[in-house]
């Protein structure tokens, strides 16, 4: 028998709600709350648009002359649950002037700060996301030893001891009771033998 305790079967945010923030003018004050949305799903802000996948967020500047040049930036979180957000790396497919140092982690949300940057028409930056190692589906501890389908050995010697304790203790009762039978039989006999001497 084993104890079986369910926990979570993916380590992404594939079906998760996600809240986006327009981050401004200073990281972490909220200008624009974007509302949620469902990921895979995204939206946009001043023509910037925005998408969180499992395990991808990207945000792609206007296809136009003039790209955008950021004030601050973006922050998305995880309304649903933990989904146990650890690290966050580049995609190649990136083309926007940003770096791993422009984001910011916590276990259920990421937020982008892109102050000063400027983009040109197009340009987009991806960033993979990395959770903790996602668990079996049901994690499993071993139950209790069953000890009425084996004995650990030690029980088993100590009930060996035991036995043979019993065993030789009646063995003794039993040579006691008849060493004084015997006493009894031969003092029996000494006191007949005694009153025939007499006669």
């Amino acid at each position: 028998m084993k104890s079986k305790l369910a926990v979570p079967a993916h380590a992404d945010m594939v079906g998760d709600t996600i809240h986006a923030f327009y981050i401004f003018p200073t990281a972490g004050t909220v200008h624009n709350d974007l509302g949620t949305f469902t990921a895979p799903g995204g939206g946009s802000i001043f023509n910037v648009s925005y998408s969180v996948t499992g395990t991808q967020i990207s945000v792609t500047a206007p296809d136009d002359r003039t790209g955008i040049m950021w004030s601050n930036g973006l922050e998305f979180v995880d309304d649903s649950r933990d989904p146990g957000i650890i690290g966050i790396t580049l995609d190649s497919a990136t083309t926007a002037p940003v770096s791993i140092a422009d984001a910011t982690l916590t276990p259920n949300s990421v937020s982008f700060n892109f102050q000063g940057q400027t983009w040109g028409p197009g340009q987009t930056a991806v960033f993979d996301l990395q959770f903790a190692a996602s668990p079996a589906h049901r994690r499993c501890w071993p139950s209790r030893p069953d000890l009425g389908e084996r004995w650990p050995s030690r029980l088993v010697a100590t009930a060996a001891e035991d036995r043979l304790s019993f065993r030789a203790t009646r063995r003794s009762r039993a040579a006691a009771i008849a060493d004084e039978l015997e006493l009894a039989v031969r003092d029996a006999m000494d006191r007949q033998t005694g009153r025939k001497s007499q006669r």
